[in-house]
């Protein structure tokens, strides 16, 4: 059985990666990945190093307890009195203190992990396999970005397009290959949160119904606006 094209596409490898090592994914798409990273290399390189990234935190700093340490535990542990027990508790919770500090420190010196898309939507022509893969990410509250990649640019003019439920067209921007990027304001992030599909035409004054389209695909959602 063939991999599905849009599983090829960096952004897509890039998410479900890292969405699998951090553990977030549901178990039914967990063992999906499991399966895919089997069969797109790309995947399996990017778990990979999703997971050498995040290795030290496993690992965690040495620590080395004092000497008398352990000899004090027992003692504490099997002492009849009552306060030895508390000072026991107490010295366990600042060692666990300390460990706690340790992972936050490391946690706030790391870099952020990059935003993986909440919109996405492989677009195919009539006879040709995904042309253009079009992500919409929500980078901050009121900050959105949409990005399209593609292969074969077109030399005239294109318009990208959101089709609602309501069957209303939205126009989203005008890309080229001098143009794969933009922000969007609210009206066409709602479009595309709502969009069934999005089509890609030659034409920005008229609607796809109107002048044809080059390419489309459904508009899947990957994870909530946060």
């Amino acid at each position: 059985m063939s991999v599905p094209l849009r599983y090829q596409h960096p952004s897509i490898v890039a998410h479900l990666a890292q969405r699998y090592v951090l553990g977030v994914q549901t178990f039914r798409v967990r063992r999906r990945c499991q399966v895919l990273s089997r069969r797109v290399p790309a995947l399996a390189l990017a778990v990979r190093q999703w997971q050498e990234r995040l290795h030290p935190l496993a690992e965690g700093s040495a620590v080395q307890p004092a000497a008398a340490l352990w000899s004090g535990i027992e003692q504490r542990l099997w002492g009849p009195s009552q306060q030895a027990q508390l000072r026991l508790w107490r010295s366990l919770f600042a060692l666990a203190a300390s460990l706690l500090l340790t992972v936050t420190v490391w946690l706030w010196q790391s870099p952020a992990l990059p935003p993986g898309p909440h919109y996405i939507a492989a677009l195919n022509g009539s006879t040709e396999p995904v042309q253009w893969v079009v992500n919409v990410t929500r980078l901050k509250p009121g900050v959105v970005r949409l990005g399209i990649e593609g292969e074969h640019w077109a030399e005239q003019p294109m318009a990208l397009w959101a089709q609602g439920r309501d069957g209303n067209w939205r126009l989203l921007g005008k890309p080229s290959s001098r143009n794969r990027e933009w922000p969007l304001d609210k009206a066409r992030w709602l479009a595309v949160a709502e969009a069934e599909r999005l089509v890609l035409t030659t034409s920005v004054e008229q609607t796809p119904e109107q002048s044809g389209w080059l390419s489309e695909g459904p508009c899947l959602q990957l994870r909530e606006w946060l």
